[in-house]
């Protein structure tokens, strides 16, 4: 072997040791397309399992776009790893209706499927291999720049994300084509790497090759600075989740306290919560206007239908409604309700009262006096002018002293779920439970009903 090829191998293995991304005895899947750095990547670790004890086996996607070419690269993968006695899982999928039935590119459609099926074949434990190398890095790293990315997208593509594992992060696409030619590893060529429709091709075609102008050593240097974004990036984010820690208040957060941040870590806590939350990755709009709201109070919506609201001294952070309902008819014993969530009524025997009675009063908050429940009852949310007296309390107050009290946010306040009667009187709510007329007492004979409410 020569010294060249030393180098090269020695490279992928430091990134493979700094970051343990091949434990012993774990099932390892390549993803395998048929590309240099594929080939490369799937021929290096099969070299490697005898040495570092794990399973290999390879997986290759059929995205149907590229017709007989597709088909070539299919066999081709076939092939190559049976020639090797690589195990190989192929699947076939049309990613161009997909695609339209998503309403997304082809690209990012065909990225999604490949990941879900690495991830179906992994599912029972071990790790993906993908062959992204240092040119994709420093391409990721250009095109996230060109949207204004921050030091998170500036970072590139990270060496390990879950069970996604990277070990020619460190190399760069020519180092991969050496390895190939040194080993006499065909591949396929697709041919569509060099139409400019994309983005990324538009970058490796025009922008790379200046970049290499000015530095032959781009991508080493693009590595370097990836490297030092990344330490810089997860220093922030340990802040963050240091200060917040004690910031917690009922659903939410002290907005006060969430005001003391620093825009660096405000901006890292906001993209955290909303992901959370179920908002994916904010675009860089919705980050600066979610800490507007923030610094400056209000709401403001962003995508997934999560919403980020500043009302008196908490920040809540939740999933809007999908939409304003109209009261429902009580039906016994189960009514579903138009979000999906279920509300049950089950009676409860005059012996399973006493026994309740012995432990704690606290067990009778969803026990509704049967006599109480009429047919003409409706389920349904707040409405202006709602009072409630709640069994527990023995005062009257406004639904919104009530949730002001409880620190209910706007969209819990909205979600909140009552039982009335046709003439409006509240005999039961969600969080508060029955009304003193409709809840137990002491000299109020049975029946009784349990009311609960199951989650979509």
């Amino acid at each position: 072997m020569n010294t060249e090829l030393c180098k090269i191998e020695e490279k992928a293995q430091r990134a493979i040791e700094a970051y343990a991304m091949l434990p012993e005895n774990e099932l390892v899947v390549v993803g395998l397309s048929g590309g240099a750095d594929s080939v490369a990547l799937t021929h290096f670790l099969w070299r490697l399992q005898a040495v570092r004890r794990f399973t290999l086996q390879a997986a290759h996607l059929n995205h149907g776009l590229r017709g007989a070419a597709a088909d070539r690269d299919e066999q081709f993968a076939r092939s190559f790893c049976a020639s090797r006695g690589i195990p190989l899982h192929v699947r076939r999928v049309c990613i161009a209706d997909l695609a339209r039935a998503g309403g997304c590119g082809t690209e990012a459609c065909g990225r999604a499927a490949r990941y879900a099926f690495f991830d179906e074949l992994t599912a029972g434990g071990g790790r993906i291999a993908t062959a992204h190398t240092a040119s994709d890095n420093a391409e990721t790293m250009l095109m996230n720049f060109a949207r204004g990315a921050g030091t998170h997208g500036l970072r590139g593509i990270p060496p390990v994300r879950g069970k996604i594992v990277r070990p020619f992060i460190a190399l760069s696409r020519n180092e991969i084509e050496r390895y190939c030619a040194y080993y006499h590893l065909e591949y396929v060529t697709d041919e569509t790497n060099l139409e400019r429709d994309y983005v990324r091709n538009q970058i490796r075609l025009d922008a790379v090759p200046v970049f290499r102008k000015i530095n032959p050593a781009f991508e080493a240097a693009a590595t370097r600075a990836a490297e030092q974004l990344a330490q810089d990036d997860a220093f922030l984010t340990r802040q963050m989740e240091d200060a917040v820690r004690t910031m917690r208040q009922g659903g939410g957060w002290r907005l006060d306290a969430v005001r003391t941040l620093p825009d660096p870590l405000l901006s890292r806590f906001l993209a955290a919560e909303t992901g959370r939350a179920g908002a994916g990755r904010l675009t860089s709009l919705h980050l600066r206007l979610a800490m507007q709201a923030v610094r400056n109070g209000g709401g403001v919506s962003v995508q997934g239908g999560i919403q980020v609201n500043a009302a008196g001294n908490t920040l809540f952070i939740e999933r809007r409604p999908a939409q304003e309902w109209a009261p429902v008819p009580l039906q016994r014993p189960v009514t579903t309700l138009p979000d999906g969530r279920v509300f049950r009524m089950t009676e409860v025997s005059e012996a399973e009262i006493e026994n309740l009675r012995k432990f704690n009063n606290l067990l009778f908050n969803n026990l509704l006096s049967y006599d109480t429940i009429t047919d003409n009852m409706f389920l349904r949310t707040r409405q202006p002018g709602d009072c409630f007296s709640p069994r527990a309390r023995g005062v009257t107050k406004s639904l919104k002293k009530l949730f002001n009290e409880a620190k209910f946010s706007p969209l819990q306040r909205a979600r909140e779920l009552l039982l009335a009667d046709a003439a409006g009187n509240i005999v039961w709510m969600e969080h508060f439970g029955p009304s003193r007329v409709a809840g137990w007492s002491a000299d109020k004979k049975g029946p009784y009903v349990r009311v609960g409410i199951d989650d979509a």
